[in-house]
This record gives C-alpha cells, sequence and structure tokens, in this order.
C-alpha cells in the first residue's frame, strides 16, 4: 500500500517541535508542549492495525521498537561515561557501567532523566511499546464500547497519578501509559471513521485553543514530568490542534518541495529523537547562548546519521529496527557460526 506523505510530514513537523521544545523557551513553546508528543501516540493509533496473534505481535513490536532502544541507550550511555573511566580497573570499570544504579535506572526507565538529560527522551519508545501491545490486546479480546470505557478509565487514572501521586512512576514509562494509550486509541477511532470534525470546526477550535493558552495556565501535556494539564480540557486541547496539524500536514503535502523537506524529517523521526539531545546538550557546552545553532545543527546532524545508519544492513537492523535486515543478519550470523 502506497505510503502517506501526510503521514511522514507530520510526524516531520512533530519532531521539530521536540527538539524545539528541549532548546527554546517562551510561549511558543508552552503551545508545542500541548500536542508534542501527543502528536506521536495519536500518529500511532492512526497506524495501528489489529493482530489477532497476540504473541507474534510482541515479538514484532519488540524487535522494531526494543532493539533500537537498547541499542542507542547503551552508544550514549557509553559515550556520556567514557570520560570518567580513565583509570579504573576491568573491575571498577564493569561496576560503573553496568551496576552503577544510573544505568540500572536508564534502562529501566527513570523518570529523574527527564528534562534536559542526554536520555531525556528514552522514555518514549518503551511506552509506546507498550502501548501498543495494551490496545492491540483491547482490541482483539474486547468490544469496541469495553476498549472506550477502559480507555476512559486509564484517562481518569492518570489524572489521579499527576494531580495527588505525581512521584509515582513504573519503568519503561509504565505510569506514562495511562495518559498515552488513550490518545493512542483516539487516533485508531479516528482512522476508523469515529468522531471526526470538519476542516472548519477544527481550525475555529484551534483559534480557541491558541487563544485561551494566553489565559489558561498550566494547559500543556508535559508526559514525562507527569504534568497532563487540566483534566479533559488539556486532552481535548491537544486532540484539536493534532487535527489542525493534521489538515495542515495534508495542504503541505500538496507542495513538493516543502513536503519532502518535511516528509524526510519526519521518517528520521526515531533517530532525531534519540539523538538529538546528545547533540544540541554536547553542542551548547561550546557554543553558549545561541539556541539557533543548536536548534539547526540537531536536527541537521540527527538527520545526516539516519542517512549514513541507512547505508548499511547492520546498522538498519540495530538502530532502525528494520524486519527485513534482522533477519538478513541473523541469517549471516548463523552462516558464519556454522563455518566455525
Amino acid at each position: 500500500m502506497e505510503r502517506k506523505i501526510w503521514i511522514d510530514v507530520m510526524k516531520g513537523m512533530g519532531i521539530i517541535s521536540v527538539v524545539a521544545g528541549h532548546i527554546f523557551q517562551g510561549k511558543i513553546i508552552e503551545i508545542i508542549y500541548l500536542f508534542h508528543m501527543p502528536l506521536f501516540f495519536f500518529i500511532g493509533g492512526y497506524l495501528f492495525k489489529p493482530n489477532q496473534d497476540i504473541k507474534k505481535n510482541f515479538h514484532a513490536k519488540a524487535s522494531h521498537l526494543l532493539v533500537p532502544y537498547c541499542v542507542f541507550l547503551i552508544i550514549i550511555y557509553f559515550t556520556f561515561c567514557l570520560p570518567s573511566l580513565n583509570g579504573l580497573t576491568a573491575k571498577e570499570m564493569f561496576v560503573v557501567l553496568f551496576l552503577r544504579p544510573v544505568f540500572l535506572r536508564s534502562f529501566l526507565g527513570n523518570r529523574f532523566n527527564s528534562g534536559a538529560g542526554f536520555l531525556a527522551v528514552f522514555w518514549f519508545p518503551t511506552c509506546f511499546f507498550l502501548v501498543q501491545q495494551l490496545t492491540n490486546a483491547l482490541v482483539v479480546k474486547t468490544s469496541k464500547r469495553q476498549t472506550l470505557i477502559i480507555s476512559v478509565a486509564m484517562l481518569a487514572l492518570s489524572y489521579i497519578n499527576s494531580l495527588v501521586m505525581p512521584r509515582f512512576f513504573l519503568p519503561w514509562g509504565g505510569h506514562i501509559l495511562l495518559a498515552a494509550l488513550p490518545l493512542y486509541y483516539a487516533g485508531y477511532l479516528y482512522k476508523t471513521g469515529h468522531y471526526n470534525l470538519n476542516r472548519l470546526s477544527v481550525c475555529i477550535l484551534s483559534v480557541l485553543v491558541i487563544a485561551s493558552e494566553f489565559v489558561l495556565k498550566n494547559n500543556r501535556y508535559d508526559m514525562v514530568r507527569v504534568n497532563y494539564g487540566i483534566p479533559l480540557v488539556t486532552f481535548f486541547s491537544s486532540l484539536i490542534i493534532i487535527l489542525f496539524i493534521k489538515e495542515f500536514a495534508v495542504k503541505i503535502a500538496k507542495f513538493n518541495a516543502i513536503a519532502l523537506l518535511l516528509a524526510e524529517f519526519g521518517k528520521a523521526s526515531m533517530v532525531v529523537m534519540y539523538t538529538h539531545q546528545a547533540i544540541q546538550i554536547t553542542t551548547g557546552h561550546y557554543i553558549k547562548n545561541n539556541p539557533e545553532f543548536r536548534f539547526f545543527f540537531s536536527l541537521i546532524l540527527s538527520y545526516l546519521l539516519y542517512i549514513l545508519i541507512k547505508k548499511f544492513r547492520l546498522s538498519r537492523a540495530l538502530l532502525l529496527g528494520l524486519k527485513k535486515d534482522q533477519t538478513q543478519v541473523k541469517a549471516d550470523v548463523q552462516k558464519y557460526l556454522s563455518v566455525w
């Protein structure tokens, strides 16, 4: 089936917003925090296809999402720690790299890595994986009405987590799943034709939402910090802005040059997600008080890394999680081992 370019355009706009949100400040960033991470869960729901074989679905999505997660985590963690390893014995180095709480917390998804840290976005792929698995199980095993009721209940629990127990968290962003699954399921319902709004309604509501940002306080979806804003108001505000971006992406997709540029960033979105923090933080050590340079440099270098990763089968298998390449690499390894 032909790939819809507007989806990649939408993802491109989303990942550019993510990078901007980690570098700039001000009112525009508050608006970005209303939609930038919810957008990826919504798109995931839009692209979601139920799989009756739950076990097969688990293995397929684990290969696609968790393999790159582990490899990128190890690369960035080792790069961050290596400067402090000089002069250590082999035993001390092992303890530092593998047994120190910071590594264990990083692998399991530590909420204290949020903010400006190298691993600030590493909660997303694992949480996305959990959302995929639970949504698939619900859609396959329960009725639409039951799945909707469970989604609403999870949304309510997310507010309890945010307002009453903000320090509660689960490994791999499991606690964020409460807020993420309703967004994911909303994307699925939108694709299946439920609860759609016409273009004029989306535009009018989007103007009202943006205008309200200058009046309402805390109307933002800061998922990693378990701040889900104003109950229901922020959730629906986020969906309205996401639908507006979707309509905008459909229009932009008709203009080749702009569409191709945004779509390329959309295709590279996961690589950009993993790498931009390490690039922009490191750059900030040498070039201070120039957020614009950090923004563009992080985007461009992250994209160039994506291009480099695409050139080799092994990197595509490990860092992009492409099934075809993973199968071929596995076959090559087995062939090599059989010779020995």
